[in-house]
């Protein structure tokens, strides 16, 4: 690697092994940061659509992740799944599925019973890592495009 290369790349270099004991964000904060003005979070979200499964101890769930950012997932389900629930996550990007380990933080239930579920990233490989991150600069990208042409 060139001196000075990204420290994206660096950081992907460390292991190669399933980064079990920190967060997505902890291993890739966001460059951008929070813009001026505009989100609050420690990691702005991508708004987004993908087809995500979601399996625990107590079976398989299909759900759509409706946000995903560099530390965890929203999506919503079939039906609900605990808060403190272990979730392993296959979920479907464009160039192909990745694998995430993660905790469920928070579940809600609508009236119809279908869930919204808030899912903290706790268990990414460097190829997830790696293919959500690029993932989600595509869609910040393609949304601060569209908000210029408008």
């Amino acid at each position: 690697m060139k001196p000075g290369g990204s420290s994206l790349v660096s950081k992907l270099l460390v292991s190669s092994a399933v980064l079990a004991d920190r967060s997505f964000s902890e291993l890739f904060p966001d460059p951008e940061g929070t813009p001026e003005g505009g989100e609050q979070r420690t990691n702005p979200r991508a708004v987004t659509l993908l087809p995500v499964r979601v399996t625990c101890d107590e079976g398989a769930v299909t759900a759509t992740c409706v946000e995903l950012s560099s530390g965890g997932i929203l999506l919503r389900t079939q039906r609900p799944v605990p808060s403190g629930t272990t979730v392993q996550l296959e979920i479907a990007l464009p160039k192909g599925p990745v694998f995430v380990g993660g905790t469920v933080r928070w579940s809600r239930v609508d009236s119809e019973g279908a869930g919204e579920v808030g899912v903290q990233l706790v268990a990414v490989s460097e190829r997830a890592a790696l293919s959500i991150a690029a993932y989600r600069a595509a869609v910040r990208a393609t949304t601060k495009s569209d908000r210029v042409s408008a």
